[in-house]
C-alpha cells in the first residue's frame, strides 16, 4: 500500500502544482478535455486515478496537518512538518498515529515539500 500511495501522491502533487500564469497543471489538462469535448484526454490525466482506498485516511490526515504548515517568510517556500507538529496535531485532534503511519506521513510531507520547492521560485527572484 505504501509505495502505491506515495506514487499516487507524487502524481497528485505534480498535477496540482501552480502554473506561472495562474491555475494548476490539472486545470490546464482539464481545459484540454473540455475544449475537445472529451476527445483528447492527456495521458497524465487518464492514468491518474483516485487515492488508494486503504490510504485515504492518511491523505486526509496529511491535508489537515498541511493546512497548518509554516512557510518561509522570505522565500514563501513550505517547511516540513516537524515531528513535534505531528505530535501536536495528533493530540489536538485525538488521532493516535502508529509508527508506520508517521513514517508514511513524513515521507508524504517530504514529497510535497520537494515538489513545491522544485516548482516555485523564491519571492523576490526573477
Amino acid at each position: 500500500m505504501t509505495e502505491q500511495f506515495l506514487t499516487w501522491a507524487k502524481e497528485e502533487f505534480e498535477l496540482t502544482r501552480e502554473m506561472p500564469g495562474g491555475g494548476t497543471y490539472l486545470d490546464t489538462l482539464e481545459s484540454v478535455v473540455k475544449q475537445t469535448g472529451g476527445r483528447i484526454v492527456p495521458p497524465e490525466l487518464a492514468s491518474h486515478g483516485d487515492c488508494p482506498i486503504r490510504a485515504a485516511y492518511l491523505w486526509q490526515y496529511f491535508s489537515e496537518a498541511s493546512n497548518l504548515r509554516v512557510y518561509d517568510s522570505f522565500a514563501g517556500l513550505p517547511q516540513r512538518i516537524s515531528m513535534l507538529e505531528w505530535q501536536a496535531w495528533s493530540m489536538l485532534t485525538r488521532t493516535p498515529l502508529a509508527e508506520f503511519e508517521v513514517r508514511i506521513l513524513t515521507s508524504l510531507d517530504s514529497l510535497y515539500v520537494s515538489q513545491k520547492r522544485g516548482s516555485q521560485k523564491p519571492k523576490g527572484k526573477k
